[in-house]
């Protein structure tokens, strides 16, 4: 795991996105981590294209179900019909994404709904850095009422898929607030940019 400096509160402005070596990154995390917001700033402010794994599902959703294009998914509906697909195949939704990145080959990359250890695998062998982002305990707990889990999902999160606590990543974000966890995003992306010679 790195260890990143955070004395550098520089905000990178948008380039160009298109990049000969990308920065590709996947957040893992409990729930009500941060990850959204962390991929929201890395979209916002370094111009990362969001990519979900859950994209798949909305549109399956949206065919069966004919959603007009105003209509919202509840997430509910969306982890129902993601945990049923996986089920079906393990790999389905990484697979989908993958292929659709061919597509992206020269973007900065983020994905912030890595739900299943497999995913994690792929993606790691695909190039992305495993990012885990954290909340202390005590201020995670109280988000976390906010949303139930989807009927099953506990269940078969304990089937399936392995928990991430363990799981060895590039980096280790702590979000004790939001400043501070922009603060390093900045410093990792500044860190994969001088690698990649862009700094």
């Amino acid at each position: 795991m790195i260890e990143l400096d955070t004395t550098n509160e520089k905000i990178w402005g948008k380039d160009s996105g298109s990049y000969s070596d990308p920065i590709r990154i996947a957040l893992v995390g409990k729930k009500m981590s941060g990850k959204t917001f962390a991929a929201h700033y890395l979209f916002k402010h370094h111009n990362f294209k969001t990519m979900k794994l859950q994209d798949g599902v909305a549109k399956v959703i949206k065919w069966f179900y004919k959603y007009r294009s105003h209509q919202r998914i509840s997430w509910e509906k969306k982890l129902v019909f993601y945990d049923a697909l996986y089920q079906l195949d393990n790999d389905i939704h990484v697979d989908y994404l993958l292929r659709r990145l061919a597509h992206e080959s020269t973007r900065d990359v983020i994905v912030d709904d890595v739900r299943y250890i497999n995913e994690v695998e792929k993606l790691k062998k695909a190039g992305f850095l495993i990012v885990r982002v954290s909340m202390p305990d005590n201020k995670r707990n109280r988000l976390v009422g906010i949303k139930s889990a989807a009927p099953g999902s506990v269940k078969l999160n304990e089937y399936y898929g392995r928990t991430f606590e363990k799981y060895s990543t590039d980096y280790s974000l702590i979000n004790e607030n939001q400043d501070a966890l922009y603060r390093l995003l900045d410093s990792l992306v500044e860190k994969e940019k001088i690698k990649r010679g862009r700094g």
